[in-house]
């Protein structure tokens, strides 16, 4: 499948992706209001920042599935593997959630216990969604992935909308149908679930040395440091002009960057296809010429978006937010410039760990 082709698809399924979970987020905070809607979003933005390290594990599995598409039963055995230290997450993770829990002052202010064991639910359900979503990245089932990723943002819209008209929910209500989203699409995959069921009846001893799994967390951890960087760039930008320019130019600024974001969308769609694409290429050039054309077209993109941000910032902004943050027009074309930028460095960055050397062969303990 071409770059073009493949990549078209997975922008679609992110801007669509993304396009829903604004909606799940508006019609969840119309719903509970300002004060429960600040504890949803302190949950979910715990939840988002605890869960990079295991989602960084999603990339690793990636990586070593796809240097081993040959061969069926390491395919096997490195399910195993990765079954086994999804499933030792989610303990691992629940022991973070029992520590916050305890160890934070007011309990991060959130009202209900229920919504903590909501929040363990999330991740309960997130484990094999990585899992599967690594399996189909590595095997470079794009219009599949597209499909999933789309998937998992329709159910959880749909599941809030069905808890609001059914139950009325309240803040754990809520949580849960932003868990049923990462387990309804994982269901619907049965082909690719069951491959991960399978893997965790089979008690037969791993025949892959330890230290080479330990590679593989090692891996999984640099992943995990590179996105906690690219996330950390972007919401520092917002404490900064908060500290310096105060509140209210904040909410410009913020308005401004939830839609200079495309670019970043459109970067993580790209990148997604040539990680893949790298890791199942044995020839170095064949690699680079893919990364080059990755960065073509993701520059092509970005070119446009930046210059209908300068042309026309108002069609942007005014239609989304209102005339009340006009002045955000002013700050969209320089963060759209930052994002392009922010965008070409995660393509690189993603092509430079593809590019990783990360043993991955079956050998006997």
């Amino acid at each position: 499948m071409s770059l073009l082709r493949s990549s078209g698809m997975m922008i679609l399924a992110v801007v669509g992706a993304n396009l829903l979970a604004y909606g799940f987020h508006m019609v969840a905070g119309r719903f509970l209001g300002p004060s429960a809607y600040g504890q949803l979003g302190v949950l979910i933005s715990f939840f988002s920042i605890a869960s990079i390290p295991f989602a960084g594990l999603s990339w690793a599995f990636t990586k070593v599935l796809g240097a081993n598409s040959e061969d069926a039963s390491t395919h096997k055995e490195i399910r195993r593997i990765f079954t086994r230290i999804g499933l030792r997450s989610v303990l691992l993770f629940g022991g973070i959630l029992v520590g916050v829990y305890f160890l934070t002052p007011n309990k991060l202010n959130i009202e209900q216990d229920l919504s903590w064991l909501t929040v363990w639910l999330m991740f309960i359900f997130f484990t094999p969604y990585w899992l599967v979503s690594g399996q189909l990245r590595a095997i470079r089932e794009f219009k599949g992935l597209s499909i999933f990723q789309t998937a998992e943002a329709l159910a959880r819209f749909t599941c809030l909308l069905l808890f609001i008209l059914v139950f009325k929910p309240g803040v754990p209500g809520v949580l849960l149908a932003f868990a049923l989203g990462y387990l309804l699409p994982t269901l619907f995959f049965s082909k690719q679930t069951g491959t991960f069921f399978s893997a965790w009846r089979d008690k037969s001893p791993l025949n892959i040395l330890r230290k080479q799994r330990n590679k593989w967390v090692y891996y999984s951890a640099v992943i995990s440091a590179k996105n906690l960087v690219f996330l950390g760039i972007t919401n520092i930008s917002v404490l900064l002009v908060n500290e310096w320019l105060g509140s209210e130019s904040t909410g410009y600024w913020n308005a401004a960057l939830t839609i200079a974001r495309i670019n970043q969308f459109a970067a993580a769609a790209i990148s997604t296809v040539l990680f893949a694409e790298a890791v199942n290429s044995r020839s170095g050039n064949t690699q680079r010429l893919f990364a080059i054309k990755s960065s073509v077209l993701f520059s092509v993109i970005a070119l446009f978006v930046v210059t209908m941000f300068f042309i026309v910032p108002g069609f942007f902004i005014t239609p989304l937010f209102g005339p009340s943050f006009s002045q955000a027009e002013v700050y969209l074309p320089w963060i759209g410039v930052g994002t392009a930028i922010l965008g070409l460095a995660q393509i690189w960055a993603d092509f430079i760990l593809a590019r990783l050397d990360v043993s991955s062969k079956i050998q006997n303990d």
